[in-house]
């Protein structure tokens, strides 16, 4: 890990943000839904290529640390670089930064290998085996595709002699394996932060303080923060190139939300717990989808000067 400068890593941050443009374009390029122009098509290898698997890698990153369950994996980064200068704490105060973002650009990424250690370090669980599990055949042939990508990149940022003749299809393949790797680790990583599993009597044990009506006010709390986190993204959605996500998808999440806290609290007998974990399991996916939206959209989200005030909309029970 480096003790990354906290203006490097915010004007890393505001380029970061086009991130979802560039790869919006190579993997419907990658797919075969459009076509580029030569030149574009030859920019895209290597240095490209990798900048956007880069970036990819850093949202990701950010997502894990932001998440208070996996911050203990990183506790002792400020013990090894030196302790945090006031005009980062302002900037994380004042939600101009997160600090996974800031972290994010603390991890070395100069190759394929640096990418699976530091998954493995933020998640503490094998990704290697998730992704070979999830990838199937594919795995080995495309990691050595990658690491293939990683090496010519080096070679033509460090090794001035050498010349690399590339073919446009063989750079729709490279875009082809970079897309399909940047799609699996995406929702490895959101299956491990996200998992399908019911509300348990632990869960409530650990702040046995709360009754119906804490939760019922979270819930009604949480409902109003994503209602107003809506409608901020609608209204200033146009203001990013390419609309990659759009929010029709909510009335079927809400329904999906009713039914998930049903079957939740159906694994309990009595009816007071049932009620419980019914509130507990709608404020916990309604944090979830908060969480992703905040991600998601981030970059609609600074130009509309969006401040987070999650300070009532925390999952407490991490």
């Amino acid at each position: 890990m480096k003790n990354i400068p906290l203006k490097e890593a915010y004007n890393a941050l505001k380029r970061r943000d086009l991130f979802d443009d560039n790869w919006f374009r190579m993997k419907c390029f990658a797919d075969g839904e459009i076509d580029l122009s030569e030149e574009e098509a030859y920019s895209l290898i290597p240095i490209r290529l990798v900048a956007i698997l880069e970036d990819s890698m850093r949202s990701q990153y950010a997502e894990i640390i932001d998440d208070r369950r996996y911050r203990k994996n990183v506790a002792d980064f400020f013990t090894k670089t030196g302790k945090m200068d006031l005009e980062l704490l302002e900037y994380l105060q004042d939600d101009v930064i997160t600090l996974g973002e800031y972290l994010s650009y603390s991890f070395s990424c100069n190759k394929f290998e640096d990418i699976i250690y530091n998954l493995k370090v933020l998640l503490g669980v094998n990704i290697k085996s998730v992704l070979k599990d999830k990838m199937g055949e594919c795995y080995d042939k495309d990691v050595k595709t990658i690491q293939k990508i990683f090496k010519e990149r080096h070679e033509l940022c460090h090794e001035s002699n050498q010349t690399i003749t590339y073919t446009k299809s063989m750079v729709r393949d490279y875009a082809e394996v970079i897309c399909r790797f940047i799609s699996n680790i995406q929702e490895a990583i959101y299956n491990i932060l996200n998992p399908n599993e019911p509300i348990t009597y632990q869960e409530l044990e650990e702040d046995a303080t709360k009754d119906l009506y804490e939760y019922n006010k979270e819930l009604e709390e949480c409902n109003n923060e994503l209602d107003s986190l809506v409608k901020i993204i609608n209204e200033n959605i146009e203001n990013i190139e390419y609309e990659l996500y759009n929010l029709d998808f909510l009335p079927s999440w809400k329904e999906y939300r009713k039914n998930r806290a049903v079957t939740d609290s159906k694994q309990h007998e009595d009816e007071s717990t049932q009620s419980l974990v019914y509130t507990l399991s709608m404020v916990k996916t309604t944090r979830s989808l908060i969480q992703e939206l905040r991600q998601e959209y981030r970059e609609v989200l600074r130009k509309a000067d969006y401040t987070i005030n999650d300070s009532f909309c925390k999952d407490k029970s991490h």
